[in-house]
């Protein structure tokens, strides 16, 4: 990569030149006017979508740290996430960024995700685990930051009604966690399904994995999709069999959400390739090939199970760059606990 210079800050963001994406010049338009909700000049509502997919979500986390590194959150009115997603949407929330993408090398341990659990009947995540021990105890929210932040929704599913859910508006913190571990609540490899509001609720990437079409329902303008995945990816079918096995041991609702999981899933990233001519304000971020100015946006995948910390810090400087080349910042590496630095 070179050698690093100092840590990025608002400073080395480009200023607005009118020829970028919509999307983009609206952002640095408003952080170069130092816009705050509540008092924008401008009538559009900028919001973030936030894909997670368990431990790949370190790469959209990566890509939230980038964002508030050069103070491109200030611009954002409203945040979404969805399963991991939801965990890095209320860190940013929270003005956490930074602190929520540690969490990823917390996750990647045995304790969090270990397979061999299941041979004494035990779920494969535990996400008392996660919650309690590595967010509650080590790396707790900051109130007074999520009150001044952007507002924050996580995507659940309801299991009683089979239908989205967006959470929001919660009382205190420790409902806030709930609705991100619910949001996180991945069918047969999780514990039980977490109640939120007496609804029991599921992963919401049942339904809504990169949560753009909630942000426009609700009155977004402008929305700023931030994908674990790489653009082009598609999901296949999932095998009978492991619709079969959710029938039978999982929630009933489970089942039918998997099946129809990967069509959703696919319509979706088909809408955002194609939103340039038609959603001009609509937007994705995501790793693209590498190339010889910027050879680590593209990175080898990142497992929804990772347990590999060369592979989560990888993903993480992944998404960093993927950021940086959407907005034009020069090169830029990661030192861990993260810090976002220019290349020479």
């Amino acid at each position: 990569m070179g050698e690093l210079r100092g840590a990025l800050s608002r400073s080395d963001l480009p200023a607005p030149r009118g020829d970028r994406h919509p999307l983009i010049e609206l952002m640095l338009t408003r952080v170069a006017e130092r816009s705050r909700r509540g008092a924008r000049t401008d009538q559009a509502v900028v919001a973030l979508a936030i894909e997670g997919g368990g431990l790949r979500g370190v790469v959209s986390g990566g890509m939230c740290l980038l964002l508030e590194k050069v103070g491109l959150i200030d611009a954002v009115d409203v945040i979404y996430g969805t399963s991991s997603g939801a965990l890095n949407g209320s860190f940013t929330a929270a003005g956490q960024a930074a602190l929520g993408s540690t969490n990823y090398l917390g996750t990647g341990n045995p304790q969090v995700a270990n397979p061999f659990r299941v041979l004494t009947g035990r779920a494969l995540l535990d996400l008392d685990f996660l919650f309690e021990q590595l967010i509650f105890s080590r790396t707790p929210y900051d109130a007074e930051g999520l009150a001044a932040g952007p507002s924050f929704r996580a995507i659940g599913v309801s299991l009683t009604t089979s239908e989205l859910a967006v959470l929001r508006d919660f009382a205190d913190v420790e409902e806030l966690m709930v609705a991100v571990r619910a949001s996180c609540s991945v069918p047969l490899l999780s514990d039980a399904p977490v109640s939120f509001r007496g609804q029991p609720m599921s992963d919401g990437s049942l339904i809504e994995p990169m949560p753009f079409p909630t942000a426009l329902a609700e009155g977004a303008t402008h929305v700023l999709v931030l994908r674990s995945r790489p653009a082009d990816h598609r999901m296949d079918a999932y095998p009978r069999a492991l619709i079969e096995i959710a029938r039978r041991t999982a929630h009933p609702a489970i089942a039918p959400l998997l099946r129809d999981r990967p069509e959703r899933y696919n319509a979706d990233a088909e809408r955002l390739e194609s939103a340039r001519g038609d959603e001009p304000g609509l937007l994705q971020i995501a790793q693209q090939p590498g190339t010889a100015s910027l050879p680590l946006v593209a990175t080898p995948s990142v497992g929804q199970l990772e347990l590999s910390g060369r592979a989560i810090r990888q993903g993480l400087l992944t998404g960093v760059t993927a950021a940086a080349a959407a907005f034009d910042l020069p090169p830029v590496d990661v030192r861990w606990q993260p810090e976002v630095y220019g290349t020479a």
